[in-house]
């Protein structure tokens, strides 16, 4: 089983601890404080005290952070981030302080296209990542 570990980003590092099952326990790092997971005896995760069971498949928080969903299940929005999904479910639009990034999919549902622009900037392209793929390989 293979565990994400540190994590290195634009905005820091992050670093995630597991206990021998191979549940998440931790997470930190520079825009984080230090966030604690814990589980009862199935395995179901408890809020961040420890104490009381999520009682759905929407995490209503964990730390300072608070997320939403909308009525699909799909994240819409977490801490200074709104989500958008397409009928597809597919992540077209993060809108993150200043910046929007934008996603595109070809008609087998491949990511293929990823631009950022700044927010309130005009439609040039900060940056653009184009994927191709060749088959089922990218």
């Amino acid at each position: 089983m293979a565990f994400l570990t540190p994590v290195r980003r634009l905005r820091g590092s992050v670093v995630y601890s597991y206990d021998r099952s191979g549940y998440l326990t931790g997470r930190s790092g520079q825009m984080y404080d230090h966030d604690r997971y814990y589980y009862d005896k199935a395995g179901n995760l408890l809020d961040n005290e420890g104490q009381g069971a999520v009682m759905s498949n929407r995490l209503p928080g964990c730390g300072r952070d608070r997320y939403g969903y909308n009525e699909w299940g799909e994240l819409t929005t977490r801490r200074d981030q709104q989500l958008e999904w397409n009928a597809q479910g597919q992540l077209t639009r993060v809108i993150s302080g200043n910046t929007e990034t934008h996603y595109g999919y070809d008609a087998l549902g491949r990511r293929i296209r990823k631009a950022t622009y700044g927010r309130h900037t005009g439609h040039t392209a900060r940056s653009r990542t184009d994927f191709v793929w060749e088959g089922f390989r990218l």
